[in-house]
């Protein structure tokens, strides 16, 4: 793995800046040609989660690729519903039994409880926290983040916790800045990752990027991309056309320059999913997607 195209994290540990995403891809072997198509593209940043419905099929790919298995880093995410200190070491061995691992290279808690659904929200997080900290202990995984974190649910963890979180996964992407949240990130030593950075496909088509994609030879989705490096956040992209997998890690041979970079700082309010981890519908809406 080349050097730029990785982050070390607060802890030291290195984690491929560019993973790919498996959201939305239905569990079976569509799955797992999709990750096995990755990995040969270029991939060792493989990101699923419980909620996704297809570990078993991402896990087989892994066994399939080729690979070592300390060759690629697999991110997994802990469902809400399992929040809780023994919840959490269940929710995760079930995940490594179905994915058919000794050990995650990242677990996540995908969705913080919060003041708009709980009462008792820091309480809940903070023991699914203990939970996430007990499993790093157990050498289960390597490396324990979170995943929609904004400030407020992170106050409590950092000022708690015996190991702070090393990644946060949010959505970010030239529609969405999430400045503070990236700034609070950076500033508490917790490395930003943007899901979905094209805004869903919306960015795709905005005047913006397509003149800026013409001017330095690359594709929209290449520009939003980098945009979002050049802002310091790692990325999750997906996409289950080889052609797109290869042409989004084709990001390292070209920059933007500041006048584009101040173009795309200007766009806003685009491509947002309107899902919010302090919306007391969040979990109603999730299931719909």
């Amino acid at each position: 793995m080349e050097k730029k195209q990785a982050v070390t994290l607060d802890n030291g540990n290195q984690m491929p800046a560019l993973a790919y995403g498996t959201w939305k891809i239905e569990n079976g072997p569509a799955t797992t040609e999709a990750v096995l198509q990755a990995v040969e593209a270029g991939y060792r940043h493989i990101d699923t989660a419980a909620a996704y419905g297809n570990d078993f099929a991402s896990g087989k790919a892994v066994k399939k690729c080729g690979l070592l298995r300390d060759e690629l880093f697999i991110t997994n995410k802990l469902w809400m519903a399992y929040g809780g200190y023994d919840e959490t070491i269940t929710a995760c061995k079930r995940t490594l039994k179905l994915m058919k691992l000794e050990y995650l290279d990242a677990y996540l808690v995908h969705w913080p409880a919060s003041p708009a659904r709980y009462t008792d929200w820091e309480e809940k997080n903070l023991e699914t926290w203990r939970g996430m900290e007990q499993l790093l202990r157990e050498g289960l995984v390597k490396n324990i983040g979170v995943s929609n974190f904004l400030p407020v649910h992170l106050r409590s963890i950092l000022e708690n916790a015996s190991v702070r979180p090393v990644l946060n996964q949010f959505e970010m992407h030239p529609g969405k800045k999430q400045k503070e949240l990236t700034a609070f990130c950076i500033q508490n030593r917790i490395c930003p990752m943007a899901w979905s950075p094209t805004g869903h496909g919306a960015l795709l088509q905005n005047e913006v990027i397509q003149k800026i994609a013409e001017e330095t030879g690359k594709s929209p989705a290449q520009v939003c991309l980098k945009y979002v490096l050049e802002k310091g956040l790692s990325l999750v992209c997906r996409s289950v056309r080889p052609e797109r997998m290869r042409e989004n890690l084709e990001l390292f041979d070209f920059s933007l320059n500041p006048e584009q970079m101040r173009a795309i700082d200007e766009l806003e309010g685009i491509g947002d999913s309107g899902l919010h981890p302090d919306d007391p519908e969040l979990e109603t809406k999730l299931t719909h997607l």
